[in-house]
């Protein structure tokens, strides 16, 4: 069984993301540590998962080869917290 809540496309992914950093700039402004935690890994979590997400939903734009090339090329920080 395959569980999404919500997310059907690596897009779906990215713009969770995109919020989970929002959410962190919100809360270092803020200076809540707590909230900076959460929103530090939350974040962390959803962008290393675009990968995942793209290799499952290739397209004709771009190939799991792609994928793998784009991701080589980043730094794995993200996946280490």
């Amino acid at each position: 069984m395959s569980v999404h809540f919500g997310f059907s496309s690596p897009r779906d992914i990215l713009a969770k993301a995109g919020r989970d950093l929002d959410r962190l700039g919100v809360s270092l402004r803020a200076m809540d540590d707590e909230g900076v935690a959460d929103a530090l890994f939350d974040f962390a979590v959803a962008i290393s998962s675009v990968r995942d997400w793209l290799r499952a939903h290739i397209s004709s734009s771009f190939t799991v080869d792609d994928v793998n090339a784009a991701s080589r090329t980043q730094p794995p920080k993200c996946s280490e917290i």
